[in-house]
């Protein structure tokens, strides 16, 4: 176990971060840390950090890490950061809706 780490379970915060050896750990699995924008892997973690505040649920820091993990593993199979796949997926509905040329309702 790395220096450091406890197995002690405790409630996300919005203050994380993933240890030392999270790029190690990234690295190992095959995600490679470096082809994410620091901005991206600042919203995902953001958004990772939020999702799992709300939920309330705990867990011990190489918990954290591996689910922060398959997070990033997701982002890497979609080819972009989740915020930006909802942002799509609205601009889509809202150009459809807003459509006032389109009678075919």
């Amino acid at each position: 176990m790395p220096q450091g780490a406890t197995r002690e379970k405790f409630a996300m915060h919005f203050e994380w971060l993933p240890s030392e050896w999270f790029a190690e750990r990234c690295r190992t699995s095959g995600v490679n840390l470096t082809r994410l924008e620091p901005e991206q892997q600042e919203s995902i973690l953001g958004e990772f950090r939020s999702y799992w505040e709300a939920r309330g649920d705990t867990a011990t820091q190489a918990q954290w890490e591996h689910k922060l993990l398959n997070q990033l593993r997701r982002v890497a199979a979609v080819g972009h950061t989740p915020a930006a796949t909802q942002q799509q997926k609205r601009a889509v509905v809202s150009a459809s809706i807003m459509n006032i040329d389109d009678t075919d309702w």
